[in-house]
């Protein structure tokens, strides 16, 4: 009896043990994504809206700024890459997580309270609403900017990853690019952007 009673704890500790190192794992994906995702909104924001004159008026490409913030409509779902994306740059380097790409095959929603932004950045959630104005409008008064996400997909070592990303102003002004990214010294840092394709 006692022997299976010692059985059963070491099974029991033994379970334990691996439900802590998959849920650390998962800790550490999770902050990636978040810090992955803060850095290509805020590299986004930058890139498109720099000058600081257009935080006080209106701009005839880009709408204005509102309450001297740059507004980014952000689609809460992070999408798997479709089938037909191929990768053309860094094949060595990359092509096992290209290959991850492919696998993951379901959706997973932005934690909206985890992203770190810049102080003149705001974020939106984008619905229906602002899917219409996409559409209909090359200008808006509630966002200057939209963006959606792939699914990110890392190596064994959750130090590289890759992740495609949909940005644009309206629906005749769209990016979809690949972002190449590495973590150095604890930081992540986009190391190339491949364009895929622009409307």
């Amino acid at each position: 009896m006692d022997v299976i009673k010692i059985s059963i704890k070491l099974m029991m500790i033994s379970m334990i043990f691996l439900l802590s190192i998959n849920c650390s794992k998962i800790n550490v994906e999770n902050n990636n994504i978040d810090e992955i995702i803060s850095l290509i909104i805020n590299k986004n924001s930058i890139d498109f809206y720099t000058v600081p004159k257009y935080l006080h008026k209106k701009d005839e490409k880009y709408g204005v700024i509102i309450k001297e913030k740059f507004v980014i409509a952000i689609d809460s779902m992070m999408s798997p890459v479709p089938t037909s994306l191929v990768l053309n740059k860094h094949k060595q380097e990359y092509k096992k997580i290209f290959e991850k790409f492919h696998v993951i095959n379901n959706e997973s929603e932005i934690n909206y309270e985890k992203i770190k932004l810049n102080h003149n950045v705001k974020i939106l959630k984008l619905n229906k609403s602002h899917i219409i104005k996409i559409r209909n409008e090359t200008s808006h008064k509630i966002f200057n900017a939209f963006m959606s996400f792939s699914r990110i997909a890392f190596n064994n070592n959750n130090n590289k990853a890759l992740v495609a990303v949909s940005f644009g102003s309206h629906s005749l002004d769209v990016s979809y690019d690949l972002y190449y990214l590495k973590k150095e010294n604890g930081i992540w840092k986009i190391f190339d952007i491949e364009n895929i394709s622009i409307s």
